[in-house]
């Protein structure tokens, strides 16, 4: 059993080596921060006597986490990385944990180092892997590393990138699908990017009653400006409570009923020949748009 210090009073380790109080004990660790399926035991078992010692971890918190594809990792960053900022500024030990210490506390180290030592992705995690060779996090937790990274080390839920990435969990649960998260066919990271950097809206409204309907930073950037259709990221408020968990169905006016267009979990294919999953689609000739600035 061992573990691997990854900064200056920051260590990670898997599940065996932090229900050992001996280790525990040898390497002054303050502070446990599990990052696992299952708690740890407050009362730990003595590795080499293999009884129950009478000592408590003075300091630790659990967050429910597993190693899937469909997790979402990025609602428990902030919280891990302000317990290990804790410790750390009172240069206490805080060892990071999960079963195998490869994947899930992985990723919370890479984190904490990416907000605390300004590195991107890459470098962060090249320096961890250079300490523990057999640390990577799965896919999925990597492209919500890098999300994480471009969203300044914080989570905003109104982020174009974000918004799609939950839409597409969503999709997973709602089709039974289990995979890692894949951007959208034609919709590359840097578009939605773009959209998050726009200085001006577009507000689109039903063209029969006027009622506000969506901005352009609710679009998917589209495929070719002679498209006939647009494309949501996800949802509006308005019509989440029409979809329910039905698959596919029509998407109308939430004042006046007009048809405005179609959506499928499944996916469907734009006006230009490229498919578009999960779809929600909105036709051009059901509404107007005019550009109103951003409030700064």
């Amino acid at each position: 059993m061992t573990c691997y210090s990854v900064s200056t009073c920051l260590l990670v380790s898997d599940r065996s080596f932090a229900s050992c109080v001996h280790c525990l004990q040898e390497y002054s660790i303050t502070a446990i921060l599990t990052i696992d399926s299952n708690e740890l035991n407050d009362l730990l078992c003595d590795k080499h006597t293999h009884t129950k010692k009478n000592w408590k971890i003075p300091y630790t918190k659990f967050v429910h986490m597993l190693d899937e594809p469909s997790f979402n990792i990025l609602c428990c960053l902030e919280e891990c990385v302000e317990f290990i900022e804790k410790f750390i500024k009172n240069k206490e030990n805080v060892l990071v944990h999960c079963l195998a210490g490869q994947s899930r506390s992985i990723s919370i180290v890479t984190a904490y180092l990416m907000k605390n030592e300004h590195l991107s992705l890459e470098d962060a995690l090249q320096f961890v892997q250079r300490i523990k060779v057999d640390a990577l996090p799965n896919n999925s937790f990597l492209f919500q590393l890098k999300l994480y990274e471009i969203m300044n080390y914080k989570l905003i839920q109104t982020h174009p990138i974000y918004r799609s990435f939950v839409t597409i969990l969503q999709q997973n649960k709602l089709l039974g699908k289990s995979h890692a998260w894949s951007p959208l066919e034609y919709n590359t990271m840097n578009g939605l990017q773009g959209i998050a950097e726009q200085t001006s809206l577009i507000v689109y409204r039903c063209k029969k009653c006027r009622c506000k309907l969506m901005h352009s930073n609710d679009t998917l950037p589209i495929h070719h400006t002679d498209c006939t259709s647009l494309y949501l990221i996800d949802p509006p408020d308005w019509l989440k409570s029409e979809i329910g968990s039905n698959v596919k169905g029509k998407i109308a006016c939430w004042r006046c009923s007009t048809k405005l267009g179609v959506y499928s979990w499944s996916g469907n294919k734009c006006s230009c020949g490229k498919w578009v999953t999960p779809a929600f689609q909105i036709h051009k000739s059901k509404v107007d748009y005019q550009t109103a600035k951003t409030s700064s």
